[in-house]
């Protein structure tokens, strides 16, 4: 019965979000601080735990998403996967509708709880939206040309950008102040503290574009594997429309406009000297492309677009691997900057300029300031200052 849930799938989503917050968002934030103290604001974003109701509510109205997808599919699988086992091996059609039900519901649920957690009461949105959209998807959408494919690869971009969307106010409150007060090396390039939140946005939207172009390569491909059963139905997708052949083209413009972003990703990796991970990059993922844009002008037969649908999701797989490596590169500039606690209070930055920075606090916060840093600050820079202060929070308090 797990089958139905495709759980590959669903592991597939869990690393995702897991690695672009703990690989992209909190290895960039964490040299700020000192290794017994996360920072935060007084508004932070998500918790460890919440963080992990997030990736649940995302896997949850996935799953459903698939159960109703079988539910959809279950006359045009019999043509083009008659060994395959349907729902009706193990549900009935009230149990399958009664779990889709309760997996949307506790998926949504979950969304307005974080979003009111984030102090964004709309974020909730996302995840009826893309329940609504898989529901849709699954009854009318995949049966129109290209529609229903562009759908797919959206969502699948949103399982990225949902990480930063919930990660906001960590990436972009946390950034402005403190951080702003220090520099940050990312591999090899020397980025300014004002610039890291773009970097992060520059790093999630790429990884949504990346999933974004391959699983919409993807669902051609599985609709040129499904051809004879769509035929059938009367559905009218890309491979149907306009031919084989001429879908295979389709396939290769976009393996070649993912092939050339990578290239271009991997001219800055050669420019700043990052061999490494040039040559990876080249053996699981440029090298693989190439493959499939190779194989993808002569192929007609059913197996061979199975085979290379899943040469396009080992892809996927295999780029996710680059984002542990990122997290190696990530180090504070300078180095030489402690951050150590002070109890004073009203501290005056800037008396010529009349600001201040209440730092009064109860006793049990601690403010953390790089002395170091602050004699070399520009007078303008605190103009940009939170106006609640910074303070320490117990990594097990966050757990």
């Amino acid at each position: 019965m797990i089958q139905l849930f495709r759980p590959i799938n669903l592991v597939v989503i869990i690393l995702t979000q897991y690695l672009i917050r703990h690989c992209v968002i909190l290895p960039l934030y964490h040299p700020a601080i000192t290794e017994t103290a996360y920072m935060e604001l007084a508004n932070s974003s998500l918790s460890h735990w919440q963080f992990a109701l997030l990736v649940l509510s995302t896997v949850l109205i996935a799953a459903g998403g698939y159960l109703v997808n079988d539910y959809f599919d279950e006359e045009v699988d019999r043509i083009n996967s008659p060994k395959k086992k349907t729902w009706r091996n193990w549900l009935t059609e009230q149990q399958l509708f009664t779990t889709y039900m309760v997996l949307n519901l506790v998926g949504i649920g979950l969304g307005i709880y974080l979003s009111f957690v984030v102090g964004n009461s709309i974020l909730w949105g996302i995840h009826l939206l893309t329940a609504v959209l898989l529901w849709v998807y699954s009854a009318h959408l995949k049966k129109i040309m290209l529609i229903g494919n562009v759908v797919i690869a959206t969502l699948s971009a949103m399982v990225v950008l949902m990480v930063g969307w919930f990660e906001q106010p960590l990436i972009q409150d946390g950034f402005v102040g403190f951080v702003e007060i220090c520099g940050y090396w990312l591999g090899k390039v020397t980025i300014g503290g004002e610039k890291l939140a773009t970097v992060i946005w520059s790093f999630i939207w790429g990884y949504a574009f990346f999933a974004f172009l391959l699983s919409l390569i993807r669902e051609i491909i599985k609709d040129q594997e499904d051809y004879d059963g769509d035929m059938k139905m009367g559905f009218k997708t890309l491979p149907i429309q306009i031919g084989i052949g001429s879908s295979n083209l389709v396939v290769g413009v976009l393996t070649a406009l993912t092939i050339y972003f990578i290239f271009r990703f991997q001219a800055l990796q050669f420019v700043y000297q990052d061999y490494l991970l040039l040559i990876v990059s080249l053996l699981l993922v440029q090298i693989p492309l190439l493959y499939l844009l190779f194989r993808i002008r002569k192929a007609r037969r059913k197996k061979t677009f199975g085979q290379l649908s899943l040469l396009v999701k080992a892809i996927m797989f295999f780029g996710l691997l680059y984002l542990p490596y990122l997290s190696t590169t990530i180090s504070a500039l300078p180095p030489e900057t402690q951050l150590i606690p002070v109890d004073q209070e009203n501290i005056s930055i800037d008396e010529e300029n009349n600001v201040e920075i209440d730092t009064t606090y109860t006793a049990n916060d601690t403010t953390l300031v790089s002395p170091t840093a602050i004699d070399s600050i520009p007078n303008d820079l605190f103009d940009t200052l939170p106006k609640r202060p910074l303070k320490a929070i117990d990594p097990d308090s966050m757990r």
